[in-house]
């Protein structure tokens, strides 16, 4: 599985910040119920806060550093993509 961060780069459209967590957002919520987990699961896995991983899924803004532990207690690659 694959995150990406900054999907509108991904996909070759433009879209602003709160759009780009939005779809982050979208995208570890969609991972964390494929895997079966609940988001206090998903914050011991990640050494977070089951506060913090609640507003990354509710599209606040994130450190790349927490995207980084999420990523690896979801068995996902993070990707960056720069436009």
């Amino acid at each position: 599985y694959t995150l990406v961060i900054n999907p509108g780069a991904w996909y070759g459209v433009t879209m602003n910040m709160q759009q780009s967590l939005a779809a982050i957002a979208c995208q570890i919520k969609k991972r964390r119920a494929d895997v079966g987990i609940t988001q206090t699961a998903l914050a011991e896995l990640a050494g977070l806060s089951q506060s913090c991983v609640a507003k990354i899924e509710c599209g606040q803004p994130v450190t790349l550093q927490s995207l980084i532990l999420i990523g690896d207690a979801l068995d996902a690659d993070c990707h960056m993509v720069a436009r």
